[in-house]
């Protein structure tokens, strides 16, 4: 007998971290931004946006802390650009990119 695990995608999303919202977002690499974003709007898209409720259509309450993350990366993600467009100090060097043999 073999042991197969099969992947649904889960019809309700996981809370919004508080961590996450409150300061991890902060130290987070553009890369890590980038695919907890991925991973939001795969969240999203698995997600019914509507649901019914006591025989009523009702908007799913959790689409909203979805959105709200998707709203928090985005915007981290803007700061990033912005920052990286007025050349500003902080940023970090990439790995992949080793400094020139001239600086």
């Amino acid at each position: 007998m073999s042991d197969v695990t099969t992947d649904k995608p889960k019809l309700h999303s996981s809370r919004v971290d508080r961590d996450d919202i409150d300061g991890g977002l902060d130290t987070m690499s553009v890369r890590d931004l980038l695919a907890a974003l991925a991973h939001v709007e795969a969240e999203l898209r698995r997600t019914p946006f509507l649901t019914t409720r006591n025989g009523s259509t009702a908007i799913n309450p959790d689409v909203a802390p979805l959105l709200s993350r998707q709203r928090q990366l985005v915007y981290r993600l803007q700061e990033h650009r912005t920052s990286q467009s007025r050349g500003e100090a902080d940023r970090r060097r990439s790995a992949a990119w080793p400094p020139p043999p001239w600086s």
